[in-house]
């Protein structure tokens, strides 16, 4: 399966989830997350799911899945235990040219859900293009060991000093301005201790 890799803009766009089990609640926090209206098809569900849909978070009918959920959808996930009803909505889905992803089998799918590693704005994505889920879920764990939550005001300092950096006039330059900041002991000690004042005099001094 040849994958090009792309984030969708999903914001306020409606996607479809069959299937109520932990892997449509773990697609359903994905898409909340990038601010979609979530549709969910499935009888029964995990507690998740349900605080989710009691909080209005999300829609969940209580139901067996019919072709008339995917209207006006702009992409739908099947996830159920039924091999033929995944293959079902990924037929109808390609039909209505509605990008669908199974998470039985990846390779039948139009895209796959990578793990992820979020810090702030910082998005890692992990996948092995459906090979071997364990394996995306420990290399997932390793990186998140790796880019901590420390990442998260660090990313948000080079988002304040974007346009002094973008302002060196070579890439090579910007490049090894952003690994001294990354390496420098006074913007570490300062984000840690939650003076972002601080670490941003620091950056712009490195600069």
């Amino acid at each position: 399966m040849a994958l090009f890799p792309i984030h969708l803009e999903l914001a306020g766009r409606l996607c479809v989830i069959v299937g109520g089990g932990s892997v449509a609640e773990r697609r359903a926090e994905a898409l909340l997350e990038c601010g979609a209206r979530v549709l969910l098809i499935a009888p029964d569900a995990t507690e998740g799911i349900g605080i989710r849909a009691a909080s209005g978070d999300l829609v969940w009918l209580r139901t067996a899945y019919q072709s008339q959920h995917l209207e006006d959808c702009t992409l739908a996930i099947a996830a159920t235990d039924d091999v033929a009803v995944n293959a079902q909505i990924a037929e109808e889905c390609r039909k209505r040219r509605i990008l669908v992803s199974r998470a039985d089998s990846a390779a039948q799918g139009d895209f796959i859900v990578p793990a992820q590693v979020r810090r702030g704005a910082l998005l890692i994505d992990v996948s092995t293009a459906g090979a071997s889920p364990t394996l995306t879920s420990v290399v997932r764990e390793r990186i998140a060991e790796q880019y901590g939550p420390g990442w998260e005001p660090l990313v948000a300092l080079f988002g304040c000093i974007r346009d002094r950096l973008r302002a060196l006039p070579t890439e090579e330059l910007r490049q090894r301005a952003t690994r001294t900041i990354l390496e420098d002991e006074i913007v570490k000690n300062a984000l840690s201790q939650g003076d972002t004042q601080r670490a941003e005099a620091r950056a712009l001094e490195c600069l």
